[in-house]
């Protein structure tokens, strides 16, 4: 994921203009509960979700 922050513009304007990170990750946790409910692979997804799974208290 950092890779592809520093190396694709639109992805790090995303994450920049969201004022609230946890709405970033709640959107991955509910894709990824979507796809296994559909029975899809997302292994990048999978892989990233360690990044996202709990909810963070900063």
């Amino acid at each position: 994921m950092a890779w592809l922050f520093r190396h694709f513009p639109p992805m790090r304007l995303v994450m920049e203009a969201h004022a609230n990170p946890e709405e970033l990750r709640a959107v991955c946790r509910d894709t990824l509960a979507e796809a296994r409910r559909l029975g899809m692979e997302v292994a990048r997804l999978e892989a990233a979700e360690p990044y996202f799974a709990a909810q963070r208290t900063n």
